[in-house]
């Protein structure tokens, strides 16, 4: 008799999914961190996590954006 098991490597907890999100957008140069300026106000953001399906209903990837905040 053969089991197969699937286990989903879901992240365990906020600070690990947010510190791997941070080093892949440093690590592809998305941004160049710079310190603000005086003169200037800072732009909110929050974070977006999404699972993506296949047909089947099984996981096929895990999505995470970091998304800025309106200024109004």
């Amino acid at each position: 008799m053969q089991i197969l098991l699937i286990v989903e490597n879901n992240p365990k907890i906020y600070k690990e999914i947010v510190n791997d999100e941070m080093n892949s957008l440093l690590y592809n140069n998305t941004w160049t961190i710079v310190n603000l300026l005086s003169s200037s106000k800072t732009i909110g953001c929050k974070w977006i996590f999404k699972r993506k399906y296949n047909n089947d209903g099984s996981i096929q990837t895990f999505i995470t954006r970091l998304v800025a905040k309106d200024i109004r």
